[in-house]
């Protein structure tokens, strides 16, 4: 960090704490700006009633488009990303919390072989994983986090959202109208 020492009284902590914030500030929004091309930039955040555009996927050397609109009602797509914490900490749990036989996919945002090497570490065995083939595709979709949990509504409308490491998967079901409150 470089400092401008100005003629007058000398900066105190606080000040040199708010220039420091602003120096920062000023150098990530450069950096968004720089890296993220302007049709990366989501218009919104996935929410309630949104619907799930087909997205390209890969799994393994496969192409295929992920026709989200098509998964049952109360299904679940996990987003995540092998370099993720919170992913890594809660995989392992995602086939007991989502993997019921054709009601979870993982999509992860990352390459295929960084996916495939998370699926083995981490997990989770029994939920079909993929990889996005374009993060702009999963970006503009609202996903701006990972790990981020969707349940899914009639005609793949979303039903309810999880975002980061705080989450169940049971009071996803609950707001997604799979469950009743009295079960």
């Amino acid at each position: 960090m470089i400092i401008l020492m100005l003629p007058g009284p000398r900066p105190t902590r606080s000040h040199l704490a708010v220039a420091s914030f602003v120096v920062l500030v000023a150098f990530a929004g450069f950096q968004a700006v720089a890296l993220i091309p302007d049709d990366w930039i989501p218009t919104h955040t996935l929410g309630t009633g949104d619907q799930l555009e087909p997205l390209s996927a890969l799994h393994g050397a496969i192409p295929l488009t992920l026709r989200l609109e098509q998964l049952p009602t109360c299904s679940f797509v996990i987003f995540s990303s092998p370099d993720c914490s919170h992913c890594q900490r809660r995989a392992p749990g995602w086939d007991a919390e989502f993997g019921e036989p054709g009601t979870a996919i993982l999509l992860s945002v990352s390459a295929w072989d960084e996916t495939a090497a998370f699926a083995t570490e981490y997990g989770p065995k029994t939920i079909p994983t993929f990889a996005a083939a374009e993060q702009a595709d999963v970006i503009g979709l609202g996903v701006l986090g990972v790990p981020t949990i969707v349940a899914t509504g009639p005609n793949g409308a979303v039903a309810a959202v999880a975002s980061g490491g705080n989450y169940s998967a049971d009071s996803l079901r609950l707001a997604a109208g799979c469950v009743r409150a009295d079960q």
